[in-house]
C-alpha cells in the first residue's frame, strides 16, 4: 500500500487541531480591527453628523438612530410624525412613530408597494422640532 505524502501532515493536523484553535491574526502585529457598523433600512445623515436609518418591518415604519460612526444608539426624539402619498389611496397618509426601546416605531399601517416619499419629522421634548426629512421608499434595500 502506497502512501501519500500528504498524509503524515493530515494525521499531525487531526491530533492536535492547532489550526482550528489558534485564531488568525492580522498582520501588524495582532492589531484588533474596528467594527464596522451598518445603517438599517435608508440612510440619512443628519446635520450634526449623526445618522437615521429608516425601515419598514412588518407594515411598520421603524426609524433607528446612529452616532457619527454609525454605532446605534439612543433616540433622541420622543416621537416623529410620518406622512406620504401611498399608491393605493388617494390623499396623505399620516401616522406617528413613537418610542420602542432603542427605535421609533409606527402602527402596522403602511402598504406595499412602496413606491412613495415619506416626510418624517422628529419631535423631541416640550414639542420642539429637531428635524425633517424625507426619505424615498423605492430605494429600500
Amino acid at each position: 500500500m502506497k502512501t501519500s505524502r500528504l498524509a503524515p501532515g493530515l494525521l499531525i493536523l487531526l491530533l492536535t487541531g492547532l489550526p482550528v484553535l489558534l485564531p488568525a491574526q492580522a498582520p501588524g502585529g495582532g492589531a484588533e480591527e474596528e467594527e464596522e457598523y451598518e445603517v438599517v433600512g435608508l440612510e440619512m445623515q443628519r446635520a450634526d453628523g449623526r445618522f437615521l436609518g429608516l425601515a419598514i418591518e412588518g407594515n411598520a415604519f421603524v426609524l433607528r438612530f446612529y452616532d457619527e460612526e454609525k454605532k446605534p444608539e439612543t433616540p433622541d426624539a420622543i416621537r416623529a410624525m410620518a406622512r406620504w402619498n401611498s399608491p393605493q389611496k388617494a390623499g396623505q397618509q399620516r401616522t406617528v412613530l413613537t418610542g420602542a426601546g432603542e427605535f421609533l416605531r409606527s402602527p402596522p399601517i403602511v402598504r406595499p408597494p412602496y413606491s412613495f416619499v415619506a416626510y418624517l419629522t422628529l419631535i423631541g421634548p416640550d414639542d420642539a422640532v429637531l428635524d425633517s426629512f424625507a426619505f424615498n421608499t423605492r430605494n429600500l434595500p
